[in-house]
């Protein structure tokens, strides 16, 4: 396998593999192809980072977290780490003013007359409710960028042990 790269699934992977090649030039490292058996272990290594930084408060979306390498052609691996769940990219670019839209999220009543907000009024101690809501959003937590960043120098290292592993067999 001559030409085989990783691939991942977050807002800019070209950006990150360009990273990863510049690191390998400024390291002086001159290869033709990244190895496969480090496209595999690169893959879960990088899972492994991403579960490390997201959010854990019912682990449904640590769980849904899956890696995979495929064989695209006899020459080309592609390794892929995302997650099926839809709210997974809120939970990585946030919504509302800290999403990528910058504006709140406004709730207005369809079917019923107004919401209950889970609001009580100070004085009275009787809910509140409302015929709209302005909701400011949920802030980014960046699972996928923050583990990409902490799995670059471990992927060089991975790349680096790889190519040593060859060049022994070979």
């Amino acid at each position: 396998m001559s030409d085989t790269q990783i691939q991942i699934q977050f807002k800019d992977a070209n950006k990150f593999l360009a990273e990863v090649m510049m690191m390998l030039r400024a390291q002086g490292k001159k290869i033709a192809s990244v190895p496969p058996r480090a496209i595999r272990r690169g893959t879960f290594a990088l899972l492994a980072a991403i579960q490390r930084h997201t959010p854990k408060k019912t682990s449904t979306l640590v769980r849904s977290l899956t890696g995979e390498v495929r064989e695209v052609s006899p020459t080309h691996l592609e390794g892929k780490v995302g997650s099926p769940l839809p709210y997974a990219r809120f939970i990585e670019e946030g919504t509302g003013v800290f999403g990528p839209k910058r504006r709140p999220i406004l709730v207005i009543v369809k079917n019923k007359k107004a919401l209950n907000w889970g609001a009580f009024d100070e004085k009275t101690g009787r809910p509140i409710f409302r015929r709209r809501v302005l909701i400011q959003g949920v802030k980014p937590q960046r699972m996928f960028a923050k583990g990409a960043a902490d799995f670059t120098p471990k992927y060089l290292e991975i790349i680096d042990q790889e190519l040593k592993k060859e060049a022994v067999t070979k």
